[in-house]
């Protein structure tokens, strides 16, 4: 295969990982040596990298046999086929690599524009069907003879209804607390003559106003619902980070979600209920029906009895709307959670077809849903419509003194219309099945966010490279983010605090006095600290400064910005200018190198911070060149020598931004031991090590003379000033896990932590 034939985007992966370590050759063609064959295996992480030199070199010949070309050498294409012909455990573990495949998913909260979809949806056909009604009446009315014919009909049919409903409560009851229709519906004659009394009296426009105000009103209930269980969820997340217990069982977090959303759905409900009955009872009083909005209706209930007669049967609303709910949302979570392990499990493990789960799991909750909801709402339009002066102010009450006497009829009346009910409710389920595939497919309307790193490689070289490998556009929402690590060096530095480093995050979470809990370098429990710290600098109001890279290179190469300076992010700390230096040799000309001076960024201890500045002598365009060269991450190697060990680094190129612009610039490098420092500021780069700000602190062996390292020692040997060292209080997190194999030399507390005052 050519190296510029399209390739799959598994293969360009490596085809990535490839170049990077690859050079050109004498035919222009990328090649490998074995220096640079077992780097990639290194990088791989394949079981060639932990093999003998010997064994390295053998398989080496090997794969650049396998084409018939040069011993020497490695391209592309033998590699390709050395790994489809091989049976050896690199080759496995290269064909893997290949074949992986890692689904990427967007996050976004959209519960609350659920429930606006679903009654837009609702009015959209209601609207339609209204249309169509219309047009029917103007046809009917045309033609005269068969217009009363059809009425004739029609009031012979609602005439038999209303008898056999009378006779059998299956019929009775129907859940729609204002529906857009209902003030038609309702008419004693027919939804038909009600809606021609209404287009003779208003027009279109009453018909209009009288069908969008209870949507309105649903819209508004829906909405609120959704956005109350939205961030009830979201609360009880934040909180599993203090009580771990909340997480053990996320049933517990759904159904109080769900509750809470209860309180507010029936709240807005228990009005709407109270004016929906009393029109009814008002219009089967009187045998017509009055033209009142949601509005008028609501004054007029209010003007009778106050909040009380608005808010009448509020307990009995508020145990319905919550069971519903809380039904509703935890069957979803528990189908769910079953249905994607069966999936996965019997059908496909790639996650691709989880939708089907969501699918069958969205259906079964509308079903329980519906099974729960439908006896509490007849109970209650049962109790409004039978209420007498003589009967009881309760609910339950009321009906348990029904049911007693008329058991067969009150068990009637319980489950009236749930045949019915059941055929639509898996309907009942499309808010939270599309809520699933608007999260995981990206669908999700754009939410105010920004992303929070722990420095810059995540989001500005590892993610660009996987994306460009794989063909794909970065996504907007993650094109800006916060370092963690420069804000809290800023947090540092406007404390007043002297010689404290904020770099790793174990050292950040001590400059917040944020507790390490979790494993160190475990991707979850890094990301709860990142959270933790995040907190605590918001507490503290430390500015976070979201950087837009993409934003910011654009503007330098356009020359919107035009500095003659560049930062390199990401270098070792015991870098030296002449690595710094043979790095920029690789991919920039000789004479642009050595026209530029380099300068170290040290921090508020006096020690490199892993960041340089390069300022170049010919101005903003040798310094665009550049950025355009080495952009999307070059890899330095430092190679190990006695004091210092092997390295490798992907160095981040990109123009300067405010924490390195208002840097001081220094002589010379400051060397000082352990006391006040100059930092932050830019220094000359180090020329060797012994310049470097590692190892300007005193050494804490040399102080109990039991320093075993000498003068290859990193720390000073000179006795510190009485109380200048202040020893550890910090507990040794080995000891906490069982055993410490440091002992006495331990620097830090052998001594289990206190909780609630016990040891």
């Amino acid at each position: 295969m050519a190296e510029g034939e399209h390739m799959s985007p598994r293969l360009a992966a490596l085809h990535a990982e490839y170049g990077r370590y690859a050079r050109l050759g004498n035919d222009g063609t990328s090649e490998l040596n074995f220096q640079e064959f077992v780097a990639l295996a290194t990088a791989l992480q394949l079981p060639l990298s932990r093999q003998s030199e010997e064994d390295q070199r053998r398989v080496f010949a090997e794969v650049a046999t396998s084409g018939g070309g040069s011993q020497n050498t490695v391209s592309f294409e033998e590699l390709c086929a050395w790994i489809e012909k091989s049976t050896s455990a690199d080759a496995v573990a290269l064909r893997l690599l290949t074949l992986e495949e890692e689904s990427a998913f967007s996050a976004g909260l959209v519960r609350a524009m659920t429930g606006l979809l679903r009654s837009l949806g609702g009015v959209a056909v209601i609207q339609a069907l209204a249309a169509l009604k219309f047009k029917c009446l103007w046809i009917a009315k045309s033609v005269a003879f068969a217009a009363k014919k059809l009425m004739m009909l029609a009031k012979a049919k609602a005439f038999v209804s209303a008898e056999t409903a009378m006779r059998n409560p299956w019929r009775l009851f129907r859940r729609q607390v204002v529906s857009p229709l209902h003030a038609f519906r309702v008419h004693p004659s027919g939804m038909w003559d009600a809606l021609r009394e209404e287009h003779k009296q208003r027009g279109v426009r009453g018909i209009g106003i009288k069908t969008t105000g209870p949507y309105f009103a649903n819209a508004v209930v829906a909405m609120s619902m959704f956005h109350a269980y939205t961030y009830a969820r979201l609360s009880l997340h934040m909180l599993a980070a203090e009580y771990p217990a909340i997480t053990e069982n996320p049933l517990r977090c759904e159904a109080g979600a769900a509750s809470a959303a209860g309180v507010v759905q029936a709240t807005l409900h228990t009005p709407l209920y109270n004016m929906r009955l009393g029109r009814e009872d008002h219009i089967a009083a009187v045998q017509r029906v009055e033209h009142k909005g949601l509005w008028q209706t609501f004054r007029e209930l209010y003007g009778k009895g106050g909040l009380r007669a608005c808010f009448q049967n509020y307990p009995f609303v508020l145990v319905q709307e919550t069971c519903s709910l809380v039904t509703f949302f935890t069957s979803y979570e528990w189908f769910k959670t079953k249905a994607s392990i069966l999936l996965h499990e019997h059908v496909d493990a790639s996650g691709e077809k989880d939708a089907l789960a969501w699918a069958s799991a969205a259906c079964l909750s509308g079903v329980a849903m519906v099974g729960v909801s439908t006896p509490f709402e007849n109970v209650l339009t049962w109790h409004i419509s039978r209420r007498r002066p003589s009967t009881p102010n309760g609910v339950v009450l009321h009906f348990v003194r029904f049911g007693i006497s008329k058991p067969q009829t009150a068990r009637l009346v319980l489950f009236s219309g749930m045949r019915t009910k059941l055929m639509t409710a898996p309907l009942m389920g499309l808010p939270l099945l599309a809520y699933e595939l608007m999260i995981h497919r990206g669908w999700a309307p754009a939410l105010p966010c920004c992303a929070v790193t722990h420095g810059s490689a995540d989001l500005e070289l590892i993610l660009p490279m996987h994306c460009k490998a794989a063909g794909l556009e970065v996504p907007e929402v993650l094109r800006s983010y916060a370092d963690l690590r420069l804000a809290a060096q800023r947090q540092v530095l406007a404390s007043g605090k002297e010689g404290v480093r904020a770099s790793s995050l174990r050292e950040i979470c001590d400059s917040l006095h944020v507790e390490m809990v979790g494993t160190e370098h475990c991707g979850l429990d890094d990301s709860w600290m990142v959270l933790l710290a995040l907190q605590q600098l918001l507490k503290l109001g430390t500015p976070l400064q979201p950087i837009h890279f993409f934003v910011e290179r654009e503007a330098f190469l356009s020359g919107e910005r035009q500095d003659s300076r560049l930062c390199l992010d990401g270098l070792p700390f015991h870098a030296l200018s002449a690595d710094v230096s043979a790095w920029m040799e690789m991919y920039l000309d000789e004479a642009t190198v050595r026209k530029s001076l380099l300068y170290i960024v040290i921090g508020t201890d006096g020690r490199a911070t892993g960041r340089a500045v390069i300022r170049f002598l010919e101005g903003w365009e040798a310094a665009a060149r550049a950025l355009q060269v080495l952009s999307g991450g070059k890899l330095m190697v430092c190679k190990a020598s006695e004091e210092t060990r092997y390295s490798e680094r992907l160095i981040l190129t990109r123009p300067l931004r405010e924490d390195e612009l208002r840097l001081s610039t220094l002589e010379q490098l400051p060397r000082m031991v352990e006391g006040a420092t100059k930092g932050p500021a830019l220094a000359p780069f180090p020329r060797v090590l012994s310049d470097l700000g590692r190892g300007k602190k005193y050494c804490f062996a040399f102080q109990e003379d039991r320093c075993k390292n000498g003068e290859h020692c990193r720390y000073v040997h000179e006795k510190a000033p009485d109380g200048f060292i202040k020893f550890t209080t910090k507990h040794c997190y080995d000891f906490q896990k069982g055993f410490c194999s440091r002992g006495e030399t331990c620097l830090y507390k052998h001594q289990l932590p206190q909780k609630n005052g016990h040891s």
